[in-house]
């Protein structure tokens, strides 16, 4: 079929997880015949894809490793989601923040010593908006990669951030301490994004060649 006839439906192979089948794999079958589809399907499976990456964190404190987090990830390909990117009209709307954050294959979580802006969760607790984010990425099963950065341990860290890191500490957190390595830390974390089962994106091209 032309590619404005395919274009609708090329969302789903995100969101519905098309690439194994399902409601996308329906459709498909109904607009190219159901062999055409079983093949599109297959070949589907087995293209490099580019995953979403939700990177939490405070952000005064850790303003520039979020900056050498958004360039490594973008580096390697895939695609960084992160408040810098957020519109100034949402105001770090909770709404907003869980409306990006289910849309993301896995999230980057850096722990720093502060613990950071808090708000009430829906059980009226006050917690920072990153261990509202990692709660939340852990209820939808989203896969969390946690890099523990404390730059000096003679530093002080608020009680409640040390109680947020041990929270995490069940996540193989991976400890640094000079933002030099994080870059490294960060980049050697992504190449195991293949070992998990995540939608991702996949590229228009194998539909223009269909």
């Amino acid at each position: 079929p032309p590619r404005s006839t395919l274009f609708p439906y090329t969302t789903l192979f995100r969101s519905t997880g098309a690439v194994v089948g399902g409601i996308a794999a329906t459709i498909i079958s109904k607009l190219v015949g159901e062999d055409s589809a079983k093949q599109l399907i297959e070949e589907l499976k087995k293209q490099p894809r580019k995953y979403q990456i939700f990177i939490s964190s405070t952000f005064k404190e850790l303003e520039k490793e979020r900056s050498v987090a958004i360039n490594t990830i973008n580096r390697l390909g895939h695609i960084p989601r992160a408040m810098e990117f957020f519109p100034s009209s949402c105001d770090n709307s909770w709404d907003y923040i869980t409306k990006i954050l289910v849309e993301c294959d896995f999230m980057l979580l850096i722990l720093g010593n502060e613990y950071g802006h808090t708000m009430k969760d829906e059980d009226g607790r006050e917690k920072s908006i990153t261990e509202m984010e990692y709660e939340y990425a852990i209820e939808h099963k989203i896969p969390v990669f946690p890099i523990k950065y404390i730059k000096n341990e003679n530093d002080k860290i608020d009680e409640r951030q040390k109680s947020f890191i041990d929270k995490v500490s069940s996540k193989n957190q991976r400890p640094t301490a000079n933002i030099e390595s994080l870059g490294a830390i960060i980049a050697q974390t992504l190449m195991e994004l293949g070992n998990y089962n995540r939608p991702g994106w996949i590229s228009w091209k194998l539909f223009e060649e269909t």
